[in-house]
């Protein structure tokens, strides 16, 4: 007889959520800029509390959930990098442009 215990695979909590909101967190700038920076860093956090479950006890959970994870996370990076690149830029143009006597007639 196996003397493994059988585990029953489940997926891994917050995985589809993490996609979501990184995938919102795409989304989010269009709207507004503040959005896209809570979602992509509650996604960040949330994968990351995620992935010590899964390094924990990897035979507890499907590979195809951590897959998700992992997508999730990437594109939460993805979206906080955009996030801050719009915001630098934003800043510039405030400097250069907005503000008066930014750059000089």
């Amino acid at each position: 007889m196996n003397s493994e215990p059988i585990y029953i695979q489940k997926p891994l909590r917050y995985s589809v959520l993490i996609l979501v909101l990184s995938i919102m967190s795409i989304f989010g700038y269009f709207v507004y800029i503040l959005p896209g920076f809570v979602f992509s860093i509650v996604a960040l956090i949330l994968s990351m509390k995620a992935t010590n479950a899964y390094k924990i006890n990897p035979n507890l959970y499907k590979s195809s959930s951590f897959s998700i994870l992992k997508a999730g996370r990437i594109i939460a990076a993805i979206g906080l990098i955009i996030a801050g690149c719009i915001t630098f830029f934003m800043l510039a143009y405030m400097l250069l442009y907005a503000i008066p006597g930014g750059i000089k007639d």
